[in-house]
């Protein structure tokens, strides 16, 4: 069937719907053609870009966990040099 040579499997009630269709006219299985096609494809579409969304959040939260770190880093190396400014200011205030 055409529908077949498409990529469309039917179910039963879909099919059932062709045969009442192809008894009202080709106009009639032309438009449940375009709208069995239009909604399985859709639906492939939606469940691309779900997963599509999941891989970048798995991305996102791998990125956020890289960018935790290095601010971690920063931070530790924020406190070390303000320990040699407070060392190098008490040195100062020995000299004079």
């Amino acid at each position: 069937m055409l529908f077949t040579s498409l990529g469309l499997a039917l179910t039963s009630v879909e099919t059932r719907l062709v045969e009442l269709a192809t008894s009202q006219g080709i106009w009639a299985t032309l438009f449940l053609l375009l709208l069995f096609f239009v909604l399985k494809t859709g639906n492939n579409r939606e469940e691309r870009l779900i997963q599509s969304i999941k891989d970048n959040e798995e991305r996102s939260d791998k990125r956020e966990a890289k960018l935790i770190q290095i601010i971690d880093g920063l931070r530790c190396d924020l406190n070390i040099i303000h320990d040699i400014k407070k060392g190098v200011k008490e040195i100062q205030r020995k000299i004079n």
